[in-house]
């Protein structure tokens, strides 16, 4: 099992489980003062991490979140991604399951209305996605105004879905 294996990896097979991918009470933090570790072992355990994340959307924003810590990792980074480890070792089966008789079509739908309402010019986004019969993700945004990071937006969906195309993904 691919939990196992990463656990036995990272020395983490005696360590004791958690139930939550991280804590409230001491948030992650840049920890300009903390000792540096080995960046390359904290890349590892991230990429490790980040494969996971695909059939375990329940650390997917803890994971995505320590990803920013790669280039300059402090000891208080690694104990955050070994929270990480501890809560995947509590709780293995964790998980998205698909049925192989289950259909892999990634069905988008997205509206947006830029100009938005003439009194308070505000632009809308909405979309969803559906692997086969499934809800995958859904989400909603009011803007005032066509920002940087919302064209950005924008653009990073289309490249995804530039890339599922091409990955053989049917999109409707």
């Amino acid at each position: 099992m691919y939990i196992q294996d990463m656990l036995k990896k990272f020395q983490m097979t005696d360590s004791n489980a958690v139930s939550t991918p991280f804590t409230a009470q001491t948030p992650i933090s840049v920890d300009a003062e903390g000792k540096p570790i080995d960046r390359h072992h904290y890349r590892s355990m991230i990429g490790s991490l980040l494969y996971l994340t695909t059939s375990r959307p329940d650390i997917m924003f803890v994971v995505c979140y320590c990803t920013r810590y790669q280039t300059n990792p402090r000891e208080s980074h690694e104990i955050d991604v070994k929270r990480i480890f501890r809560y995947l070792k509590g709780s293995p089966k964790l998980g998205l399951w698909y049925p192989k008789a289950s259909s892999f079509d990634l069905v988008t739908y997205s509206d947006s209305h830029h100009g938005g309402c003439q009194l308070d010019i505000k632009s809308v986004s909405r979309g969803c996605q559906y692997l086969g019969q499934c809800l995958m993700c859904h989400g909603s945004a009011i803007n005032k105004l066509l920002s940087p990071s919302l064209l950005q937006k924008l653009s990073i969906s289309l490249l995804l879905v530039a890339a599922l195309k091409s990955s053989g993904f049917r999109i409707k």
